[in-house]
């Protein structure tokens, strides 16, 4: 038996309405939720009946009657203020700023285990027997009332607050084993801004001057050392490979990343660093950015830790693909690689990897298990979002716009939001074909997501043509059904106006079949670049609905397509590398700063619907460098929020396995109007939630 619990409180001042002065004196009525109007519906006179279109909920009105108890007027009157001021204080939080601390309703009755919260939207206390009277007259009697509360919905923590939620981002290798962060409430789970199926396939040790070369450290038993040298450590010349096989595999290209998990520091002496390097026809050195160079997840430019791995636990090393990366033969394996090269005058110590695999970053998306997600309404979300891909550095890795689309797993296992404009690296159903007369054709580029991509080369002046699409086949359908935000990620070089190359985007059903969707005409504009980096452009393609024409999905669709026309005023070129649809049908939200053009967020952001309850859903950065002092703002000194599209509040479905997908762009120009999203941007993620309830919690 629990101990029950009816109070109003708001986190220090508490007001007990099971307790003297305060009497419950009969069975408190609860009104659950319901829809608003009724909800909207669709009634057309030409059809039999009419069908629901859409609905939201109403708050809760909950009506607690009650007695107060007569015996010093004093006290009881000061029971009474204070619980009116609470309650004057939880509406002023909802029609005022300067208010700022919401006030809610906690609950648990005798036979029940959790207790549950709900934020005060309104009340109401209509009558009260004259309490003057009463006491001019001295007569001992017990004032009678009732109170009506319009309340938020319950919750499983008090607003504001959410408990930690387990989330992960795992996938399959080239040789079939799981690689990635299994699920964790630690902030370990790596998101990036592309979907490949290219994965690390070997890693190498070589000793210097003359070798050997290690076996294979990719499925080495854990934990193992990263350097050459054992506990001894590396000595001066020896070399670190982490490559991706071209030749064995069909499905290899190049990577971004690697993330480690050092069980063991490295230290370093006087004179002594490592170097990454990248084959270009040469062994040259790779801008990149090397998280466990420092300590704590914190780079500080001031500080001295500058070299890899001396940060324990989770650590990832970004760069942004060069131009002009070339495979090459390392150990007898032909294919990208990256190396880490010791340079060693005092002595460095062992180094070792611990928990998993290392790996490379290839999913947008995050998971939640069914388990995570507990109540009778979506769970309210937020997450802690934290840039690994940029730090004031030539990568342009920062990021100041960030789009989320959930989506369940039971709805298609096999949806992905990424859809590759490319000849390799498709998953079983997808295809990506060439169509136009002569004015597209596949390009090597390893600065693409899976190093191919379509070329738009039209030589001239050229008339509009259906040039490429991406197919999705009749088995796929189902999986697709749903109402998704599009875009087309494409590079166009310099030269022209944004009107010179313009594209519109359809979906058909079938060769030749009726077009469903059309966007209309969309320039294709130049985006600026940043210390010579490609530059990854967004086409916005609208918001459509997948299968075309289809409301319900069926079995043995006809294939599905997307598809680009094009056109010319003359000789420009464009890029393109992929579809990219965001689910916009579960919880879509679009964010962005809408300060800060040029560095963005380099630190943290906390995304959701649980930090303010009034906002539907903040987005605040937490974090960032002032350029003009030279200098990080910290939380408790700096804060800012983020601009959000969003409707409805971020939330996960409950009791259901679901992927969270991320487009992450940066904007490059003071107008907000140059796009860019490149593929290396990497997040790191976790997460919390605060489960929702109808009538009661339970033991739940």
């Amino acid at each position: 038996m629990a101990t029950p619990l009816l109070t109003l409180t708001d986190g220090t001042v508490r007001v007990d309405l099971l307790r003297p002065p305060f009497h419950v004196r009969d069975v408190f009525r609860q009104a659950r939720p319901l829809w608003k109007g009724g909800g909207a519906w669709r009634d057309s006179p030409l059809a039999d009946g009419r069908s629901l279109a859409s609905r939201r909920l109403t708050n809760i009105t909950f009506e607690i009657p009650f007695v107060l108890n007569r015996g010093c007027d004093d006290s009881l009157w000061a029971e009474w203020a204070a619980l009116l001021a609470l309650l004057e204080k939880g509406v002023s939080y909802w029609t005022t700023w300067q208010q700022d601390e919401p006030v809610w309703l906690e609950r648990r009755s005798g036979r029940e285990t959790g207790i549950a919260y709900a934020i005060i939207k309104g009340f109401a206390i209509p009558d009260v027997d004259d309490p003057v009277h009463l006491s001019q007259t001295f007569r001992q009697r017990n004032i009678s009332s009732s109170l009506y509360l319009e309340l938020g919905i319950w919750q499983s923590e008090p607003p504001g607050e959410g408990h930690a939620i387990e989330i992960s981002s795992r996938y399959t290798d080239l040789d079939s084993n799981t690689q990635g962060r299994a699920a964790t409430t630690l902030p370990e789970v790596y998101v990036g801004n592309k979907h490949v199926m290219a994965s690390l396939t070997d890693i190498y040790n070589w000793t210097s001057p003359g070798g050997p070369f290690s076996a294979n450290l990719l499925g080495a038993a854990l934990p193992f050392d990263i350097f050459p040298g054992g506990a001894a450590g590396p000595g001066n010349g020896d070399i670190m490979y982490f490559g991706i096989d071209t030749v064995t595999y069909a499905d290899a290209g190049p990577f971004d990343s690697l993330v480690f998990d050092i069980l063991t520091a490295a230290t370093y002496g006087a004179g002594d660093f490592v170097t990454w390097e990248y084959w270009n026809g040469a062994w040259v050195n790779l801008t990149s950015l090397d998280w466990t160079a420092h300590p704590n997840g914190i780079l500080d430019v001031s500080g001295p830790d500058t070299q890899p791995f001396v940060a324990t636990g989770t650590g990832t090393v970004v760069w942004s693909p060069p131009s002009d990366w070339a495979t090459v033969a390392v150990n007898g394996v032909t294919g990208y690689w990256v190396r880490a090269v010791v340079t060693e005058a005092a002595g460095i110590t062992r180094a070792q990897q611990q928990n998993r695999d290392i790996y490379t970053i290839v999913n947008p998306f995050f998971e939640v298990d069914e388990a995570q997600i507990d109540g009778d309404y979506p769970a309210l979300a937020q997450y802690m979002m934290r840039p690994r891909s940029d730090y004031l550095s030539s990568l342009e890795g920062y990021f100041n716009r960030i789009i989320l689309g959930g989506r369940k797993m039971s709805r298609g296992a096999a949806f992905d939001a990424y859809l590759n404009l490319s000849d390799v690296q498709q998953p079983t159903g997808h295809t990506a074909t060439l169509n136009g007369a002569g004015s597209c054709a596949w390009q090597s580029d390893p600065r693409a997501p899976t190093g191919r991509c379509i070329r738009y080369n039209p030589g001239g002046a050229s008339a509009w043509s259906g040039e490429f699409d991406h197919s999705l086949s009749n088995a796929l359908g189902p999986d697709y059904a749903g109402l998704f935000h599009g875009f087309l990620r494409y590079n166009r070089g310099a030269g022209g106006v944004s009107s010179d190359i313009q594209a519109r985007f359809y979906t058909a059903l079938g060769t030749g079949g009726y077009t469903f969707y059309d966007s209309g005409i969309i320039d294709v504009p130049s985006v600026a670049t940043f210390a010579g980096l490609l530059a990854f452009g967004l086409l916005d393609l609208g918001v459509f609905r997948l299968p075309p024409g289809a409301s319900v999905p069926q079995a043995g669709l006809t294939t599905t397509y997307l598809r680009i026309d094009l056109k010319s005023t003359g000789a420009y070129t464009a890029d393109f590398y992929d579809f990219i649809l965001m689910p916009a049908d579960e919880c879509f939200i679009d964010t962005r700063d809408p300060v800060t053009y040029f560095t963005g967020c380099q630190f943290g952001l906390t995304l959701g619907s649980l930090t303010v309850p009034r906002s539907t859903v903040e987005l605040d950065q937490t974090l960032a460098w002032d350029s003009s002092s030279g200098a990080f703002y910290s939380p408790e000194r700096w804060w800012r929020r983020w601009r959000v599209d969003a409707a409805v509040p971020l939330v996960l479905q409950t009791v259901a396995d679901q992927r969270i997908w991320v487009l992450s762009h940066n904007l490059n120009t003071a107008a907000f109007t140059d796009i860019h999203a490149p593929p290396h941007l990497a997040l790191e993620v976790n997460a919390e939630a605060a489960d929702r309830y109808d009538v009661a919690r339970g033991s739940r």
